[in-house]
């Protein structure tokens, strides 16, 4: 079975294709980050493959993804970990959708990742993607295991970069 590594926002792409196109499809979302703000207990309704609407009802759902962050397209998300970075090595949660198990990446994993393809690529748009996660996600990051792993990874330089653009994101 594949083993795929996807945010709650790839979840809402798959369910729209996975279901006739004239069947808008309604998800619970925990939170949901648009790139103005934060909607905590928010319902998309997704028709083919655009958000019609943002409800705050608690009507039936297609699928309840109250317990994740819905992250509509913004952020690159698309992450290859290669590391757990827990001292424990504590895998990402793993879930069941559509007969693949998926590992949903935290916040943290997702940061230190898109530092690393920051500096190995030189990618801007990478440093981008870790300072919009870290200034949504700050209030809910243990930034001191962060900084353990950015001095581990040698990832200080980028880090700094994508700290001071998160303190100057509106």
């Amino acid at each position: 079975m594949k083993t795929l590594c996807v945010s709650a926002f790839a979840v809402l792409a798959m369910a729209a294709s996975a279901h006739a196109q004239d069947l808008p499809i309604t998800i619970r979302a925990g939170r949901l980050l648009d790139g103005v703000g934060v909607a905590e207990n928010i319902n998309p309704t997704v028709e083919g493959s655009r958000v019609t609407r943002l409800e705050t009802t608690t009507g039936p759902v297609t699928y309840d993804l109250s317990d994740l962050t819905v992250m509509p397209g913004w952020i690159d998300t698309h992450v290859h970990l290669t590391n757990h970075f827990d001292a424990d090595e504590t895998p990402a949660q793993t879930t069941q959708f559509l007969s693949l198990d998926l590992n949903i990446a935290r916040a943290k994993d997702m940061v230190l990742a898109k530092l690393e393809w920051s500096k190995l690529r030189d990618s801007e748009r990478q440093l981008r993607d870790a300072a919009e996660i870290l200034s949504i996600q700050s209030s809910r990051l243990d930034l001191n295991h962060i900084e353990s792993w950015v001095a581990e990874l040698d990832l200080g330089e980028q880090w700094l970069r994508a700290k001071d653009l998160a303190e100057s994101s509106p």
